[in-house]
Order: C-alpha cells, then structure tokens, then sequence
C-alpha cells in the first residue's frame, strides 16, 4: 500500500517506509527500489529492474542496452562463455559442456574435458567418437553420420535425416525393431505410431487351446466308447460356445475406452446379438416341432427331465449347437444318449439351424476377423482372438459338411430287445450303418 502527497518528509506509522525520488510513503520499498536505511528506499540503479542494493541487481530491464543479469548481479549486453540466457538470465552450461546453445544448458557446442569427455557429437559430449564417426582432435568434435544412419544434419550430425536399409528412423535414432507403440512404415524406413497398440499381457492362442481341450475330451469317449460317440457332432457343440465367447470378448476388448476399435466393437456385437436370437428362434422352433410328435423322445425326456432341460437351456443361451450333444453319446452316458423313434423328424431342425446359424453367425463373423486381422498386428490380443475365432469358424464348417455327408450315421432306430431272463424290454440305440452292416 501507498500513501502519497507532495514534498512528503515524514510518513504515518501504518506506512513507514518513505521513497526518495516519489517523496511518497509505502508499506514497504516498491518495485526499482531496495531498503537503504531503516525507513527510506533508494531508487535501483540502471539498467537494473530490481535490486537489492546499489551494486547488485535482481533483474535487468528487458529493453536496456545490457537485458541479462549474471551470477555476480550484474547486468551484461551478453551472457559470458560458458553460460547461456534462459529469461534474461545466465545461466551456467551443464558439464560437460564448455559452451552450451542459446536457452538450452545441456546443448554442447564445445566440451570442457570433465571426466574425459572433450570430444562433442551432437549436442553432448563423449570421451571416445560413436561408431563409424571419425575424431577431428584439432575442433575437439566428431565427424561425420552415425554407423547406421544414412544420412546426418549437417547442423548438427547426431541428428539422423535417413537410415541404412533395414533400420528404421524414430526421433533422429536408427533402430532394429520400433518401440511396442511403433511399427515400421511400409517401406520400413521409419518407425510410425501404431493406430492399435500391443498388450502387454498378451496370451498366445487361448481360444484354440480351449477347443484343444475339448478335442481331446471327444477323442478320448471315442476311444472309451468303441468308435461309439459322433466326434463331429460333440466338436460342433463344444464349438459353438466358444465362438460366442470369443465374439464377446473382441466386443468387450475393442470397445474399452483406451482401445475403442469402433469398426470391430460394433461388428462384433452385431454378430453376437444374432447368435443369440437364433438360439432362441431354434429352441421354440425344436419345441413346436418335437413335442408330441415322437413317444419315444417324450418317454425319455421325462426320465431324463432334468438332462433334457439343460440341454435346452444351454441351446438358448450360449449357442444352440450344444443340443447335438443330446445325441453324441458322450462316455455312453444315458443323458447324452437321446432314444427316439422317429429320428429324421428329430434331427431335422437341429441340422438345419447349425447352417442357418452358419450363415447368420459364423460369415458375418469371418468378415469382422479378416477385417480386424488387417488392421491389427501380432501381439495385440483381439488380433489373436481374431486369428483363433476365424480357424475354429472354418473348422466348423469343415465338421458340418462331413456331418451333413454322413447324416445316415446319426440316425438313430429304437429297437426292442429282450434280456436275458425275458424280464423287460429295453430301448436301445443303434446306428443304422451298423444295423445295415449286420443285415448285410
């Protein structure tokens, strides 16, 4: 705060301190002016700004003949060797540097030798030129481009301009292999930021290994059956579900905030909604068409109510191919081994629902994957997921076009036999290639 009037000598307690030149009071000595004597502030000499007292300076005036304050409180036309400008004051060059560039302490354009360091490649210096560089001993600098850069900036030859063939450029830098966020342009010569990262949690073939498992669970109730169980039909079940998680996890991945892959989310998601209403289209069309027509189904399904139930429920929720596996025969097990007597009417809608399912699912899916295989690379995880869901697609339609080419062997025939003892009959299921084998 201030109080001025004219010719002022002394001043009020609350404002003490009086200014010479202003002949004004003050609460304390303003800006130009430093403390003298206990209650009088002295106007700061040229060109200083501010001071602290009449022979050190704080600040110079920007617009003076000499702007730049030095360590000793002076004010200079120009920084000394060794220091450099940085808001009109000099500051000292990082070591090693003897001289530095305007504004930047750590820009070397001469070296002091600390530590050995006298030879300067670009803005640092070095006891000992970089590769492919040759020592002028004389200047104290390294001459020419790095080893593996092609050409340099004649400036300031730290600075790559191009690469020798097979590296590529990132930052002035020649580099083997770009960054994980980088990949290499077309041409290879520059590194170039990747439009979808890496993962680094990135797991190689989940998906497949998944559908390995389950692989080795059918061949093994083949084994354990005698040839028994439909390995094409248990495949194609075990299957569908895993196309579906696999379409819901690339939703999820590519729609996070940090990933957002529109083209994939939306695609992915479009596929997976379809899957998931003709699983329900197929379970109430299975229902209209079964029920009521084939005792034999209807006498099994109340034994195995429970079996049954499931099988349905899983038909609608994760894909409707789990149902073939109310045929397959899996380890002989009674709920896995469906009786019916009429098995043309029965298998019907379950055949032609999975090539429905085929074309409304598994193709849109293809399209998405092939798509996102080209956009993506090699470590990012949906690129994986991608690779895997498309091989498991085509894997599938190879399992039902052998399926669909062997669709006699799945028919299956009820028949009534007679124990041993004549205590009961017993339904029983056989394959029609057997029963016409044992004919012939």
């Amino acid at each position: 705060m201030t109080y001025k009037t004219d010719n002022c000598t002394t001043c009020r307690p609350e404002f003490p301190f009086r200014w010479e030149t202003a002949a004004s009071c003050h609460g304390q000595c303003p800006d130009g002016s430093y403390q003298s004597s206990n209650a009088t502030c002295t106007t700061c000499p040229e060109p200083c700004r501010h001071c602290s007292d009449d022979a050190t300076c704080t600040l110079c005036t920007a617009r003076s003949s000499k702007p730049y304050l030095t360590a000793t409180g002076l004010c200079t036309e120009a920084c000394a060797p060794g220091t450099t400008a940085i808001d009109n004051k000099c500051i000292r060059c990082a070591t090693p540097c003897a001289t530095c560039a305007l504004g930047q302490v750590h820009s070397c354009l001469s070296c002091d030798n600390a530590a050995g360091a006298w030879l300067r490649y670009g803005p640092s210096c070095y006891e000992s030129c970089p590769a492919n560089t040759i020592a002028n001993v004389t200047a104290g600098e390294c001459l020419g481009c790095q080893l593996g850069c092609q050409l340099c900036d004649e400036q300031d030859n730290s600075r790559c301009l191009r690469c020798s063939a097979g590296l590529a450029l990132l930052e002035s830098a020649c580099l083997d292999v770009c960054p994980p966020e980088y990949k290499k342009s077309e041409d290879g010569s520059v590194c170039e930021l990747r439009s979808y990262p890496l993962d680094k949690t990135f797991v190689a073939f989940p998906i497949l290994g998944t559908a390995m498992f389950f692989v080795l669970v059918t061949l093994a109730s083949y084994w354990l059956t005698a040839r028994r169980s439909l390995v094409a039909s248990a495949l194609i079940a075990f299957f569908g579900p895993i196309e579906m998680a696999a379409t819901f996890y690339q939703f999820v991945y590519a729609g996070r905030s940090d990933r957002h892959f529109v083209p994939i989310a939306y695609g992915s998601i479009f596929v997976f909604i379809s899957g998931l209403a003709l699983n329900f289209v197929f379970v109430v069309n299975f229902h209209k068409q079964v029920k009521g027509t084939d005792k034999e189904f209807e006498r099994w399904r109340k034994q195995k109510s429970c079996a049954s139930n499931t099988l349905l429920a899983l038909a609608a929720l994760p894909s409707l191919t789990l149902y073939r596996l109310i045929y397959c025969q899996l380890f002989r097990l009674d709920m896995l081994s469906v009786k019916v007597s009429r098995p043309q009417p029965f298998l019907r809608p379950i055949l032609i629902f999975s090539w429905i399912k085929f074309a409304i699912f598994n193709v849109p899916l293809i399209i998405v994957d092939i798509y996102g295989i080209a956009v993506l690379e090699w470590g990012n995880q949906c690129f994986m997921t991608m690779i895997e869901s498309c091989v498991l697609s085509f894997c599938s339609l190879f399992l039902m076009i052998w399926e669909t080419r062997n669709r006699t062997s799945l028919i299956l025939k009820a028949d009534k036999s007679i124990g041993k003892h004549h205590e009961e009959n017993i339904m029983e299921l056989e394959l029609l290639e057997d029963e016409d084998q044992s004919s012939a």
